[in-house]
Formats: structure tokens, C-alpha cells, sequence
């Protein structure tokens, strides 16, 4: 029997989305177990119920402006997770500091639960070669069509690069960075109106839908397929760059709007005051 280990963030509204589907999913199973959830750190309780109360209030309001794209993204609910983990029998552990690459968590991991399969829904760290090697089998989500869109904020960097379409990839991890094998890719369109947290939002949903195929694969070790094509690669310091406007001269209201939708928040500087 497989034993699963899930690393996540816990208060993140995609990785909400895809984490309830899998746990779900595995607990019909009885080849695959999950045994842990690895988050950075520990959840609150009052930040997630607030979270929510304020998706609710965003939702409204934009059906009121009648802003809402036609993707139509429901409303994610956060996780509990002190409760799924009584509720499913699992273990939340969270590494020292949060990094997952900590040694003595790793070994503790090893330790403790005797994992073969790792899924990362949006986690934020890479992992080390030391810690991908504690798996037999090991999957990552990301929210863009690779080879194109590796890295951080893939959806925004897409959306500014006025792309006709976006989607997610479910690849296997080696020690490159987003340049596993492929096991699954979905695409959905990009319309003037979309906005990037509602083209996550529907990625993520779909996404959750195919997880049960995801974990055939899993189970079948399937080796998916190589990625082809002209790649591309984003950082956060790419992004940072194209958010700070030190000379609001040096671009257009045009290029202000654009970087603005892409996003979300610009730092600019006018007349020496940020």
C-alpha cells in the first residue's frame, strides 16, 4: 500500500481546492493511504473563517457590479485541519521554521511514516534532492501549460503576456525545477474580463475533478510524457521588477493597466513618495 504525504499551504484558496479532493479521492481507495498533511505553519482558526466571510462578501459584490467573468469560480472553503486529521486519521506535521528540506525533518519523516508518494499542491518550497529521494513517486501541481510559465505566478505572468489561453499542469518533480514528466494538462480560455484569481480558481476546480485519474497514475507509476516545445521560466523577482514603477514617465496608463490586472498591486514612486 502507498502512503501519501501531502504538502500544501494552509491558507491558500487553489491549494484548499485540490487538498480536499485529495483527500477525499484517497480515502475511497484502499491501495493508497494518506498518513500526512505538511504545512509551513500552523492554521488559524479565526484568519480562515475571516477569509471566508470575506470571499462570500467579494462574491456578492462582484454579482452586484455584475463583474463576475464567465468562469464563474465557486467560493473555495478553507481547510480544518486539526479536524480532517481526526476525521480521516491523518498526521498535520509542520518542519521547524517550515522548511521541509530541514534534515532532521526529514529524517523524522522518514521515520515516522515510511512514505512512497509526495503531491505538492502549492507548496512553496522546492524540494531537495535529499527529500525527493525519501519517495518512490513524486507529483507537483502547476497552474500554467508547461514547458511554458515554470516558476512563480504563472497565471498573472500569462494573463500579461495577453494569452488566449492558461491551464495546469500535473507533472512528476525532479531536481529541475517544474521540468518533470507530464501526467495530465487542461487548458481554459482567457477572456478581457478575466481576472486572475477567477482563472486559478476554475484551473484549480478542474483540476480537483481529475484527481481521481491522478491517482491511477500514481498507483500505475505511470512515467507520463517529456516536456517539448520552448519553455519559459519567472521568478519573484521578475514580478517585483515589473510591480515597481520607480519613473511613472517611463510607462503608459495603458502598460499601468495592464501590469495592474496582471498583478494585482503596483509600487510606484511619485514625486520621491512610494
Amino acid at each position: 500500500m502507498d502512503r501519501v504525504v501531502i504538502f500544501t499551504q494552509p491558507d491558500d484558496r487553489l491549494a484548499n481546492i485540490l487538498l480536499r479532493a485529495f483527500i477525499s479521492a484517497l480515502n475511497k481507495r484502499g491501495d493508497m493511504q494518506l498518513v500526512a498533511v505538511c504545512l509551513p505553519y500552523r492554521p488559524s482558526t479565526r484568519r480562515l473563517l475571516i477569509r471566508l466571510c470575506r470571499d462570500i462578501a467579494s462574491q456578492i459584490l462582484k454579482v452586484l457590479r455584475g463583474g463576475r467573468g464567465p468562469e464563474r469560480p465557486a467560493i473555495p472553503r478553507p481547510v480544518f485541519f486539526n479536524h480532517e486529521a481526526r476525521r480521516r486519521r491523518f498526521q498535520v506535521v509542520i518542519p521547524a521554521d517550515g522548511d521541509i528540506n530541514d534534515a532532521a525533518f526529514i529524517d523524522d519523516l522518514r521515520d515516522r511514516f515510511r512514505p512512497t508518494v509526495a503531491i505538492s499542491c502549492i507548496c512553496l518550497s522546492r524540494f531537495s534532492p535529499r527529500l525527493l529521494a525519501s519517495f518512490d513517486y513524486a507529483v507537483n501541481y502547476h497552474n500554467a501549460l508547461l514547458p511554458m510559465y515554470r516558476g512563480l505566478r504563472a497565471t498573472a505572468w500569462s494573463v500579461y503576456n495577453n494569452e488566449k489561453s492558461t491551464g495546469y499542469t500535473y507533472h512528476l518533480m525532479d531536481e529541475a525545477l517544474d521540468e518533470g514528466a507530464i501526467l495530465k494538462q487542461e487548458s481554459i480560455p482567457v477572456h478581457d474580463n478575466s481576472t486572475v484569481i477567477d482563472l486559478d480558481l476554475v484551473k484549480a476546480e478542474m483540476a480537483a475533478q481529475a484527481v481521481p485519474e491522478i491517482l491511477n497514475m500514481i498507483a500505475a507509476r505511470s512515467a507520463g510524457h517529456s516536456q517539448t516545445g520552448e519553455g519559459s521560466y519567472y521568478s519573484r523577482k521578475d514580478a517585483v521588477t515589473l510591480q515597481t514603477i520607480d519613473d511613472t514617465t517611463s510607462v503608459d496608463s495603458k502598460e499601468i493597466l495592464r501590469r495592474l490586472r496582471a498583478f494585482g498591486v503596483l509600487y510606484l514612486t511619485i514625486a520621491d513618495r512610494t
